[in-house]
């Protein structure tokens, strides 16, 4: 996933840029036993800015704002079952932080709400997809082993999100609660590569996921 980010201050607070442009793909899906397909190709494009309220590296204690745009550039096609694109506008506000426990231990909290626009090409036949606002709260326990390893295990809830088409409600909403673990290697101050398996339960109205997982390699520049 390419990620840009530039840090600023803003009245002696500092602040960011970012644009992603995520990429990947789903295979396996079912429903009832029907096949679904598969997916791949970009995913829709971001650009978020935060605003640091809380800085302070030594206490290991932070606190953001952020706001996300999200502009339906990725794949798409309304034949599909399975899509990497939303072909819909969407925007969300969020607020986290990252607290420290102890010199090794620390935990982010997470809490954001997003609106979305209508997908005016919901399905082969032009039908109009709306979806109410969801809600998300998220959290990690981290645990610094050395300088160059991190552990971690989270838990991401998420609630809302019903939806319609054609203003008929299609049974569809966002409720599920996810657990996770992950690593995060860093191979030199400019190259980190993250590990991450996620596995949903207590899903209501959408698709479980009964493992998932994700790599990433990040370069700064």
């Amino acid at each position: 996933m390419p990620r840009y980010v530039y840090f600023f201050e803003v009245g002696g607070m500092t602040a960011d840029i970012n644009v992603l442009l995520p990429m990947g793909k789903l295979s396996n899906g079912s429903l009832g036993g029907a096949d679904l397909g598969s997916a791949d190709g970009f995913g829709d494009l971001t650009v978020a800015a935060t605003l640091w309220l809380v800085n302070d590296p030594a206490s290991n204690r932070y606190m953001g704002v952020a706001g996300y745009l999200n502009f339906p550039t990725g794949s798409y096609d309304p034949d599909d079952a399975l899509n990497l694109g939303s072909n819909r506008v969407s925007g969300t506000l969020q607020l986290g932080g990252v607290y420290g426990l102890s010199e090794k231990w620390y935990l982010d909290l997470v809490g954001d709400v997003t609106l979305y626009g209508d997908n005016r090409n919901a399905n082969g036949a032009g039908g109009i997809l709306s979806q109410d606002p969801t809600y998300t709260v998220q959290s990690w326990i981290n645990y610094q082993s050395t300088d160059k390893l991190r552990l971690s295990l989270g838990y991401g809830g998420y609630w809302g999100g019903d939806q319609s088409l054609d203003d008929v409600a299609n049974g569809i909403t966002s409720e599920k609660q996810q657990v996770r673990a992950a690593a995060t290697i860093s191979l030199t101050p400019t190259l980190q590569l993250l590990g991450q398996i996620n596995h949903d339960f207590d899903v209501k109205g959408g698709f479980k996921q009964d493992v998932s997982a994700l790599f990433r390699i990040m370069k700064v520049f």
